[in-house]
């Protein structure tokens, strides 16, 4: 026997739901929970990007460019979610006469990019018959692991969790 089933219509996108509440919540404005100001639409997150960005901030651990040296030796630097610099000089050399001097960067992690031979082997085996494995895995562990030790990348991404501070003064001076 079949059942009746009710459902409500979002006014605008016409999603349907089992509960009117989200029918009409669906495509109504959203407001930033930290400072009120109105979301853009379909935006999902609950917070707007000034107030991201302030709360990154606020969690950050600052430091200056000499303390970040010494604790993350020759990491790269990140202004504005993707501009990456090598070093200080860089970024000040960068904003050189600009009107908008950023006053933080972003540190960053090193990622070692290698060969990942596991990943490899189980490609290669997919076509292959059922149970069918390589011989001397071992050997080709050791030479994918010298390759890697001779060729492998590095690569840096953001690290939110630590900013530097830009000496302004040595950019209106540079």
């Amino acid at each position: 026997m079949a059942l009746k089933v009710e459902l409500f219509k979002c006014p605008k996108c016409n999603n349907h739901f089992y509960e009117e509440e989200k029918a009409d919540k669906c495509c109504a404005p959203k407001h930033c929970e930290d400072c009120g100001k109105e979301l853009p639409y379909k935006w999902y997150r609950t917070v707007c990007e000034p107030c991201t960005e302030r709360r990154k901030f606020e969690k950050a651990r600052k430091m200056t460019y000499d303390e970040y040296l010494t604790e993350f030796g020759n990491n790269m630097l990140v202004v504005g979610g993707d501009n990456y610099f090598s070093d200080m000089d860089s970024i000040i050399d960068h904003y050189y006469g600009e009107e908008e001097i950023p006053q933080y960067a972003y540190g960053t992690e090193k990622i070692d990019i290698k060969i990942n031979i596991d990943s490899a082997i189980e490609n290669a085996l997919e076509n292959a018959y059922e149970d069918a494995e390589f011989s001397n895995l071992n050997k080709l562990q050791s030479f994918i692991d010298e390759w890697n030790a001779e060729n492998g990348l590095t690569a840096y991404a953001e690290n939110s969790k630590i900013i530097i501070w830009i000496p302004r003064e040595e950019i209106s001076n540079a």
